[in-house]
C-alpha cells in the first residue's frame, strides 16, 4: 500500500513541527490552494513516473548494466565521459535500451493525467521535468522548448535532416542569426529540462531520428547517415574529407551543458514576469508545486530557489513541495516552501487533489494549540476523516514559509 501524504503548518525549520493542530483542515487547505490558483508552474522529479515502473536512480541500480559488481553505476552511465570511454558505451547504451522499452511501454500515471486537466482548465503555466520518459506527451501535453525564429548558423553547408534522408539530399546554408519565437508566441506547456529519451541526434549536424529507428543500440558507437552522406559527396568530388558525428540519445548527461539552456533560461523568465499573452493561458506564476524530486541538480535548484521568492513576496499558501523524503540538503531549503506534503505524490493526487468530494465540506472548529517545537514522524492522524473522504494520513512534515 502507499505510504499516507499530509501536511503541516509553517514551522522554524524543515520538517520541524511547532504546534499542533488539525491535520484534516490543513490538507483542505493545500487542496484548495491549489484548486483555486490560475497560473501553477510544476518542477517534477523520477518521483512522479516511478509507479508507472520508470526506476529513479536509487531502483536503476537493478537494470541490466548498471551497478553490479564490478560494473560502473548508474550515475557513471549517465555521465558524459560514458560517450568517449570504449569501457563505458556498451553499459551506456544497454542501460539506455532499458530505459526506452520502459518509457515505451509505460501509461501515464495518476500525476501525470492530473498535469492534463490543469491544462484543460487553463491553470497549468509550465511544467518543468527532469524526466526523459516522454509521459507527459502520452497524458496529452505539448513538450519541447520555444523554437527560435532563424535556426543558428554553422561554418558550412550542413544537413538539417530529420529521419530518414531525402534521395535528392540538399545542403543549404542557414541563417546567422538565431532569436527566441515572440512573446506572444504560446511556449510548450512541458518544458524538458534534460532532453528526451524519444530522439537520437548527431554530434556535429542537426540530423536527428527517432530512437525506434537505432533501437537497439549497438555496443558501438553509430554513425551519422548524414553526415556519412555529405562525406561520400566528397569523395566522390576528389574534395577533402571533413569530420563525422555519431548518433547520441538527445538526453542531458552529467557534466556537460544543456545545448538549449538558455532557451529555458527565457521560459522560466516569461513564466516569472509574466510576459506571456493572456489569451495563451499565460501570465506570471502564482502557484509552485514541486513533486517527486530531491532537488540536488544545481540548475534546477536555482530554478526552483528563483521562484520561491518571487512567490514568498505574496500573502498565501503558494509553494508546496510533494515527495516521500525530504530535500538532500534541508537547511538550505528552509523557508523556501510554505508546506511539505509528506508521501506518495500518486496517493495524494487521486485521494485529495482529485477527489471532488474531498475539500467540499466545512473546516473543522479551530483547537487551541499546545506550545511544542518537536520533529514529528509517523504521526497518527488525530481524528477519523469524514465519511465522504479518503482515509487522513499518517504522517505529515513541513517547512517555515
Amino acid at each position: 500500500s502507499s505510504p499516507g501524504a499530509g501536511p503541516s503548518r509553517p514551522t522554524r525549520s524543515f520538517g520541524e513541527v511547532e504546534e499542533t493542530y488539525h491535520i484534516h483542515d490543513s490538507l483542505v487547505e493545500v487542496v484548495r490552494a491549489i484548486r483555486g490558483a490560475k497560473r501553477i508552474v510544476v518542477v517534477s522529479g523520477a518521483g512522479v513516473s516511478t509507479a508507472a515502473r520508470i526506476p529513479d536512480f536509487r531502483s536503476a541500480e537493478a537494470l541490466p548494466a548498471a551497478g553490479k559488481k564490478k560494473e560502473p553505476s548508474v550515475r557513471d552511465l549517465f555521465h558524459v565521459k560514458s560517450l568517449s570511454e570504449d569501457d563505458l558505451l556498451p553499459a551506456h547504451h544497454k542501460l539506455l535500451n532499458s530505459l526506452y522499452d520502459l518509457s515505451d511501454e509505460a501509461s501515464p500515471t495518476p500525476y501525470h493525467s492530473f498535469l492534463s486537466s490543469l491544462d484543460r482548465s487553463g491553470q497549468l503555466l509550465r511544467c518543468y521535468t527532469q524526466n526523459i520518459d516522454g509521459l507527459e506527451e502520452k497524458a496529452g501535453l505539448e513538450v519541447g522548448l520555444p523554437r527560435p525564429l532563424d535556426r543558428s548558423s554553422y561554418k558550412r553547408k550542413r544537413t538539417p535532416a530529420r529521419g530518414v534522408l531525402p534521395r535528392n539530399l540538399s545542403l543549404p546554408s542557414t541563417p546567422q542569426s538565431q532569436s527566441l519565437s515572440s512573446s506572444s508566441t504560446p511556449y510548450p506547456r512541458v518544458i524538458p529540462l534534460h532532453g528526451l529519451l524519444a530522439t537520437v541526434k548527431c554530434t556535429f549536424c542537426p540530423y536527428t531520428a527517432p530512437f525506434s529507428q537505432v533501437y537497439p543500440l549497438p555496443s558501438y558507437h553509430l554513425s551519422c547517415p548524414a553526415c556519412s552522406h555529405h562525406s561520400n559527396q566528397r569523395s566522390a568530388l576528389s574534395q577533402r574529407k571533413r569530420s563525422e558525428g555519431i548518433l547520441r540519445p538527445d538526453v542531458v548527461l552529467y557534466g556537460e551543458e544543456h545545448p538549449q539552456g538558455h532557451l529555458i533560461g527565457k521560459v522560466v523568465e516569461r513564466d516569472l514576469k509574466g510576459l506571456g499573452g493572456k489569451d495563451e493561458k499565460e501570465g506570471k506564476v502564482d502557484m509552485l508545486i514541486v513533486a517527486g524530486t530531491s532537488l540536488s541538480i544545481p540548475g534546477v535548484k536555482r530554478m526552483v530557489k528563483e521562484m520561491s521568492r518571487v512567490l514568498g513576496e505574496r500573502s498565501g499558501l503558494r509553494r508546496v513541495f510533494i515527495n516521500d523524503d525530504a530535500p538532500a540538503h534541508p537547511k538550505e531549503w528552509e523557508g523556501m516552501f510554505n508546506v511539505w506534503v509528506k508521501g506518495d505524490i500518486q496517493h495524494f493526487v487521486t485521494d485529495y487533489l482529485a477527489n471532488p468530494a474531498f475539500g467540499s465540506e466545512p473546516p473543522t472548529p479551530p483547537k487551541t494549540p499546545r506550545k511544542r517545537s518537536t520533529k514529528v514522524s509517523d504521526t497518527p492522524a488525530p481524528t477519523p476523516s469524514a465519511p465522504s473522504t479518503p482515509p487522513l494520513p499518517s504522517s505529515y512534515h513541513t517547512p517555515r514559509p
